[in-house]
């Protein structure tokens, strides 16, 4: 489930929402974001609640240029280690221009659904496209 947000697959930044089920300690894709040239810059907020209402979150800032491996970094990370933990993850996409693939691995076996909310930076020139994963 994906609302894309304040401007879709326009120019200039954009707010994204959606949320992504994971299990088994499968890593699974949950967001593409592309730009067609220059530099992705973007937060992201990822949130997890276990059955007892133990809430998990993690905020990420990530950097991109074209042609270089994604620079991110950690900066907040609350809730408990175990069973209903997950790791995140950036990487190239492989889609063509600047693109950044995020990736959540489940900690454990038990499944969950991460909520996730990204924000990227405002870029006046360059086509943004959000893609679920």
């Amino acid at each position: 489930h994906v609302t894309a947000g304040t401007n879709p697959g326009g120019s200039g930044g954009g707010i994204f929402s959606g949320n992504k089920a994971i299990n088994n300690s499968t890593n699974v894709t949950a967001f593409t974001l592309q730009r067609s040239t220059g530099t992705l810059i973007f937060d992201v907020w990822l949130t997890s609640e276990t059955s007892t209402a133990t809430s998990v979150s993690k905020k990420y800032t990530v950097a991109h240029s074209y042609g270089t491996t994604p620079v991110y970094n950690k900066i907040i990370d609350t809730g408990p280690d175990g069973s209903n933990d997950f790791t995140v993850s950036f990487a190239n996409a492989g889609t063509g221009g600047d693109s950044v693939n995020c990736s959540i691995i489940s900690n454990s076996i038990a499944a969950q659904t991460i909520g996730y909310t990204v924000q990227v930076g405002h870029d006046g020139t360059n086509a943004l496209t959000f893609t679920a994963g």
